[in-house]
């Protein structure tokens, strides 16, 4: 199998993984799972548990297969990168498993379901979000449908927060019924247990909260075994094998025609509220 995943049926794929593994247990055979992406950045302590396999200690450019389990301890997080650009970042105490998913580098078509057991995350969507019902999050707090979206949440039991940062929609499935958001800087709070979920402005707080929970902290170097620093960067060869290599075009100035103000669509600035 080549290292660019290549999958028309999911279903397809996993019941030949499910034969080869039920084949090889009976002759005594080890069959991997398929890849479909890789960790981007680590911040320790988190770790990976493949399916049927011990749990690990994740590291920097790791293989990530099916159903693997991904968790983090208080300080952990982890980004996984999938191989059709789609990432995943989650933040501490959190586990992520990705549970299907599908990729064609010749049209383009992809999809993801994920289920987020707990935790914050940040997803944005490469080209599995690009059609309605490419990527899917499943949480304890409900279901998200995303296209073509960013979208940060945290989930802790059946209470959840969402914000869709932009794109064009996240659609929420859960206790209480389903909400749509179509407009950046919206944030979804799901209460739990069918008590009514509120959909408000995305606040201040709202990206403060994201970006403590999601972005490293002291000490924590993405995965790299030391700490990076300003003498190292200097003294490295990164110029030479990176942009110093070639010479950079001076943009050239091009006036651009406005759009008169009857040719722009109305703002969608409420909510749409859906049932299912």
């Amino acid at each position: 199998m080549q290292q660019t995943l290549k999958i028309r049926s999911t279903t397809l794929l996993l019941g030949t993984v499910a034969l080869l593994m039920a084949f090889g247990q009976g002759n005594g055979l080890v069959f991997a799972a398929p890849k479909v992406g890789v960790t981007a950045a680590v911040n320790q302590d988190a770790r990976s548990k493949p399916p049927g396999g011990a749990q690990s200690v994740l590291t920097l450019g790791k293989n990530v297969v099916f159903n693997e389990q991904i968790i983090t301890d208080g300080k952990g997080l982890v980004q996984v990168l999938l191989v059709d650009g789609t990432t995943f970042t989650v933040g501490p105490n959190s586990q992520l498993t990705i549970d299907e998913f599908v990729y064609d580098p010749d049209t383009g078509d992809a999809k993801v379901v994920a289920t987020l057991a707990k935790g914050a995350f940040r997803f944005i969507g490469g080209q599995t979000s690009r059609k309605k019902g490419g990527a899917t999050i499943r949480t304890p707090a409900g279901s998200l449908g995303i296209r073509g979206a960013m979208v940060e949440g945290n989930v802790q039991g059946e209470q959840g927060t969402f914000s869709m940062i932009f794109g064009q929609e996240v659609v929420y499935t859960g206790p209480g019924g389903s909400r749509r958001l179509f407009e950046p800087g919206f944030t979804l709070d799901v209460k739990g247990g069918g008590g009514g979920n509120q959909v408000r402005p995305r606040t201040s707080a709202d990206a403060s909260a994201f970006q403590n929970a999601l972005a490293g902290g002291p000490g924590q170097s993405g995965g790299s075994n030391r700490q990076p620093t300003d003498t190292g960067v200097a003294n490295s060869q990164v110029s030479s094998v990176n942009s110093g290599t070639e010479s950079v075009p001076v943009p050239t100035f091009r006036p651009v025609e406005s759009t008169t103000l009857n040719e722009v669509d109305e703002p969608q600035t409420d909510i749409e509220p859906t049932t299912e």
